[in-house]
Parts: C-alpha cells; sequence; structure tokens
C-alpha cells in the first residue's frame, strides 16, 4: 500500500507543485485578477449594504445648479458660505473634495481662505501626469497638482483612486512617498485632522464598500446653504463636499455594479469610514495562500483516484461550495476576504492533470481477463498480488495471480478453484471478501477486495509493541473473522500478523483458505508434506504433521496476541528445527503481563490441542471478559 501511494502521489505533487507554480506566476502577472475582483464583487452583492454613521455627504447637484443659477464650475464664494454654516467644534472635520489649483477669483479665494483656516478642513490634490520635453524628448511624467498655491496655509490630501484592469476602484492608497516627503491621502489626512491617529502602510488597502451609490446620508449643496437642513445633524460626523452631476466627470465603477456608477466623494466617504472604524478589508498573506492551495492539491489528488469524471466533478463542486460558504464567513463575520479563485484553480489543475496521468497509465496497462493490471503491489513464491481494474467498473480490486509453476497441476488447481468457492461463501467485516475466479492462457487468479491500510506486521514493526486495550480490540476483531470462517468449515492455518490488514473498519484477515495449498512453497515457509504454515506461528500438532482444524487457528491467534503485546513472538530460533522444538516443549514466557490476559495466552499457547479454548466462540467470551473487567478498574 505504501508503495502505491508514493508512486500514485508521485505524479500528484508534481502537478500540485506546478499549478500552485502557476497560479503564483498568474498572480504575479496581475492575469488572476479578473477572477479576483469579480469574486470580491459578487460578495459585495451577496453581504448587500451596511449602515455607516460617521460620514455625510453635501452634494454639489442639479438642484443646486437650478437654485444657484449657475453651471458647472459653480462660483467659490458659495463654499466660503457653506463652511462658515455648517463649521462648528462638534463637527469631527470637513473634507472638500474638489480642486482648487488656480487663482481665477483672487478676491473670493482670500474670503475663502480665512473661512478654510478657521474650520478643520482639508482640500483636495491630485497627481496627474503631464508630457514634458526634455532634451528634445517628449516623456511622460507625474507631478502633484495641490491647492498650495491659491491656499498655502491649508491642509490637502491627493484624492487618487488605483484602478484594478477592469477598470473598477476597489483599493485604495492611504499614504505615498514624493520628493523626500509623506503624502497622506484626502481621506487620511482628514481623519488626522479630527485629532486621530492612524498610521497606515505604502501598500494599497481595500476597501469595505458600505453599498452602492446613495448608501451614505447625502444632502443637497443648495438645501444646507439655504438652512433647510437642521445643523444638527452634523454634529459628531465628517462632512464631505463632492460633486454630483455628471458635467464634472467624476463618476467610477464599484463593486456594486448592479448599482449606478459611484461619484468620486462617495468613494472617499467609503474609506473615511473604514478608517474611521478600522474596517477595512484583510486579505489573504501569500504563506496563507500556498499552505490552502498546498492543501487543495492534496485533496485533488485524492480525488483523482476516484478515477470517474462524474466523481470528480462531484468532488469539486464540493470542494468549491465549502470553500464558497467559509469565504462568505470570513467575509461577512471577519471583514476578511479569502480570495478562492487560486485555490480552485489549484485543485482544478492538480486534478486534471492526476487524473489524466492515471488514467492513461490505467488504459494502457496490460489486461488479465476482465483486469487491467494496474500495478504489482506483492509478490510471493507462489504468486504474485497487482492492484487491478476490473473493465466497465470504478473501482480497484487487489488479482492475485498464481506462478506458471502451479499452473499445469490439476490436483492443486482442482484445489485451488474448491479453496476459492468455499472462501467467496465468507461474508463478514473481519474477511477479506473474495469476488470471483478465473483463468486466461494457463494464467489463473482471483480477485478479492482492495483493501486501504497497512498491515499488522508493518504496524508492529513500527510501534513495537501494543498497548493492552489496542491489542485486545485488534485480537477481538481477528476472532470474529476466524469463527465465522470456522462456523464455515473453513481454516487458516497460515494465521500470522502478515495476514491482517488493520483498515478503518477494523482488522480483515486475508489470505484465507488458500495458504492451506499454498503456503509449502511461499518464501516463509520452509517445510515440506503436510507440515505447512509459518514456523513462528505454527501450533505443535502442525510441526508433527497431525491433523489441524479450528484449534490449530486459536494457537496461532495466541502467538499473534503475544507478539502484539511483547514485541516478538514467543518462540524463535536460528533454524527451523530450532523453532519447532521452542514450539513442541517450551513456555512462553508472559511475564510483565497482567494475570487474566497471561491465562488467555497460556490456555492458546497450549502445546496439547485438547487444553485449549476449544472453539472461537471461547476465546470471544474470555477476551470481551477481560474488555468488560478492564473498563471498571
Amino acid at each position: 500500500m505504501r508503495r502505491i501511494v508514493s508512486r500514485y502521489f508521485l505524479s500528484g505533487i508534481i502537478s500540485g507543485v506546478f499549478s500552485i507554480f502557476l497560479i503564483l506566476l498568474l498572480g504575479k502577472s496581475g492575469a488572476l485578477n479578473f477572477f479576483s475582483g469579480n469574486y470580491l464583487d459578487f460578495l459585495f452583492e451577496l453581504r448587500g449594504e451596511r449602515k455607516p454613521g460617521n460620514v455625510v455627504i453635501i452634494s454639489i447637484d442639479e438642484e443646486t445648479l437650478r437654485g444657484l443659477q449657475k453651471t458647472w464650475p459653480i462660483p467659490r464664494y458659495y463654499y466660503a458660505q457653506l463652511i462658515r454654516q455648517i463649521a462648528s467644534p462638534e463637527v469631527k472635520g470637513i473634507g472638500v473634495d474638489i480642486l482648487f489649483l488656480d487663482s481665477a477669483e483672487k478676491e473670493a479665494d482670500r474670503k475663502l481662505e480665512k473661512v478654510l483656516i478657521s474650520a478643520p478642513v482639508v482640500l483636495a490634490a491630485k497627481f496627474e501626469k503631464e508630457r514634458r520635453k526634455i532634451a528634445g524628448i517628449e516623456i511622460e511624467k507625474f507631478f502633484l497638482a495641490t491647492p498650495a498655491e491659491v491656499f498655502p496655509r491649508v491642509n490637502w490630501g491627493f484624492i487618487n483612486l488605483p484602478m484594478d484592469r477592469d477598470n473598477n476602484i476597489r483599493r485604495v492608497i492611504l499614504r505615498e512617498r514624493w520628493e523626500n516627503m509623506e503624502v497622506p491621502s484626502f481621506a487620511l489626512s482628514l481623519y488626522k485632522m479630527a485629532g486621530r491617529d492612524f498610521v497606515p502602510s505604502h501598500h494599497p488597502y481595500l476597501i469595505n464598500f458600505y453599498g452602492g451609490s446613495g448608501t451614505f446620508p447625502t444632502f443637497s449643496f443648495y438645501s444646507v446653504l439655504k438652512g433647510e437642513v437642521n445643523p444638527g445633524y452634523f454634529k459628531n460626523k465628517f462632512i464631505l463636499i463632492g460633486v454630483g452631476i455628471p458635467e464634472a466627470h467624476d463618476y467610477f465603477l464599484t463593486p456594486f455594479k448592479s448599482e449606478s456608477l459611484m461619484s468620486g466623494v462617495e468613494i472617499q466617504a467609503n474609506i473615511l469610514e473604514n478608517i474611521s472604524k478600522g474596517e477595512f478589508l484583510k486579505e489573504s498573506n501569500p504563506t496563507a495562500i500556498l499552505i490552502v492551495n498546498i492543501i487543495s492539491a492534496c485533496m485533488a489528488v485524492a480525488a483523482s483516484l476516484l478515477l470517474s469524471t462524474i466523481l470528480g466533478g462531484a468532488s469539486l463542486v464540493v470542494f468549491a461550495f465549502l470553500l464558497f460558504v467559509l469565504s462568505i464567513y470570513f467575509f461577512a463575520g471577519r471583514n476578511y476576504f479569502w480570495d478562492i479563485s487560486p485555490t480552485l484553480l489549484s485543485y482544478l489543475i492538480t486534478y486534471t492533470f492526476t487524473s489524466f496521468t492515471l488514467k492513461v497509465r490505467i488504459f494502457t496497462s496490460p489486461v488479465l481477463g476482465k483486469y487491467r493490471l494496474v500495478e504489482e503491489i506483492g509478490r510471493g513464491g507462489m504468486a504474485v498480488v497487482y492492484r487491478a481494474l476490473r473493465r466497465g467498473r470504478r473501482k480497484f480490486v487487489a488479482l492475485k495471480v498464481l506462478q506458471e509453476s502451479f499452473s499445469h497441476d490439476p490436483v492443486f488447481l482442482q484445489r485451488f478453484r474448491r479453496e476459492v468457492e468455499a472462501v467467496k461463501a465468507l461474508e463478514h467485516p473481519n474477511i477479506v471478501k473474495i469476488y470471483e475466479a478465473g483463468s486466461e492462457e494457463d494464467k489463473y487468479f482471483f480477485s478479492m477486495e482492495f483493501l486501504r491500510g497497512k498491515s499488522l506486521d508493518d504496524y508492529l514493526k513500527e510501534k513495537g509493541k501494543l498497548e493492552e486495550a489496542e491489542a485486545l480490540a485488534i485480537l477481538t476483531g481477528i476472532a470474529k473473522g476466524l469463527q465465522h470462517a470456522h462456523n464455515k468449515g473453513i481454516i487458516h492455518r497460515d494465521l500470522k500478523p502478515g495476514n491482517v490488514i488493520l483498515t478503518s473498519q477494523g482488522p480483515k484477515i486475508v489470505d484465507f483458505g488458500l495458504a492451506r495449498d499454498l503456503s509449502s512453497q511461499a518464501t516463509r515457509v520452509t517445510v515440506t508434506g503436510t507440515m505447512m504454515g509459518t514456523p513462528e506461528y505454527m501450533a505443535p500438532e502442525q510441526f508433527r504433521g497431525e491433523e489441524t482444524d479450528e484449534r490449530t487457528d486459536i494457537y496461532a491467534l495466541g502467538v499473534v496476541f503475544y507478539e502484539m503485546l511483547k514485541g516478538s513472538p514467543p518462540f524463535q530460533g536460528e533454524n527451523l528445527g530450532e523453532i519447532m522444538n521452542l514450539h513442541l516443549w517450551e513456555e512462553a514466557d508472559t511475564s510483565g503481563l497482567r494475570e487474566e490476559v497471561k491465562a488467555i495466552i497460556n490456555k492458546m499457547l497450549a502445546k496439547n490441542k485438547e487444553e485449549r479454548f476449544q472453539n472461537m466462540g471461547e476465546v470471544i467470551e474470555r477476551l470481551e471478559m477481560v474488555v468488560s473487567s478492564e473498563g471498571k478498574r
């Protein structure tokens, strides 16, 4: 099984590494931004609007132009009147999201500056591009356009909003380094004007939009100017003054695509609300994304082993649904944006590549009868075991193919067929299921349940010895399987840790019934004639060539029980003769074991089978008594 996992997961690991590398490359190039941005927009739409609380907007709208009987831009003295009217110690700050870059109205500007200095006001600045000729070469260069030339004593901040490739506004930069100085954004400058402290990084922040256009409380510039709005409404609020008319060309796409375009001042309101509440969306860091993608790739490899396009597609749907539910939880409950598109892409690429590789290998593998021999998983002196796939089905089986040296012995073949048919009748959760036998061109085989697990022999090599409770649980399962077989007239005769597979459903006995006919020529069996089995686990009557029965299996089970508790079989020697003498004459060393356990082992290992437990029912009863008494202690 270990060989299966390592071999098939190798292609999965390669495809997983490739997919993760590809995703990182795509992410670096920005090619994934389309999926990421659209998924973020979907989450916003799904969550819907939230109520803001710290920012109100005063909009220069169509009503304002009609009321003032002016066109855009309106004269600056109106700003002075409005700010004088709304400014008070109870207002947190006033931001004017309008560029005042020239001094066309000197007298009006002088009066406006007095008002701006006396109130907590922040004006807008902007990074812009211009084409200039330097040394006769025309180049494009950035410059910072500020209101400093017109209003040198007034605070300002830049209003630039970076656009994604699809022209949507989703992020904001809160400070930029410009000509050896730190330049704050418009919203950050206004927040600090109110005496608040916030030290942002230079990296973009993901805006946590509260809704589409119209989410923030908005009043007409003209209505406020005429005194139609109660000034008390602005108490403990940030006030943003901006433009809400198409002529200003200050509208942008945002995640709320079902709504109309959003004005620049509304986006600044979202940013300021995010700063004041600390609610910018957090994003996954690269390490977390890498770990999740690795897990995703591993799950895709496991899914690819299902060998079914329908099941594979279903696994992708289930996986995507789980990611979707988790991302909604993080987004709505924790202001955390988990972009699941790279993870799903990693899963899809890994699954597609691994399943394709696996299917190519399977469907180009040799065929024996109804089965495709996917890979060899075991070999002995009498047979080779393959992991196989029956044609027309999507389920792996273990296919045991007899060595050619047995295929020409009619007596052996007759016994082989009889034994297979007998064991096929065994239906028990602790016995491997045998499906059918067949032959093709002098090759004889039978198929059986493919078990995912490790042998008890491998497990003991890893752990050395087991705790009593674990050993009792395993032993009880084996005993129940043997009891079922004995009731059907089948004796194992070669029970040993190597013939017990530990699965998630419990222990399963393998090579059932066949060992009686085959094991005399197996690698670990050196005795000929009627003396069959693996020497360390053989009962005295087997060494003597006497008739065997279910008590022979009880003896072998006692040896297995002893090995689980002590770490090695009770009788070991340099050669067969030494091992045989120990089984025939020596008693097992049970020192260090509980008295109840000693009694069971000694009775199972009695030299005279008449002194052993007479059937598996008695063994199971005693084991359950020990388990019950242990539970009461």
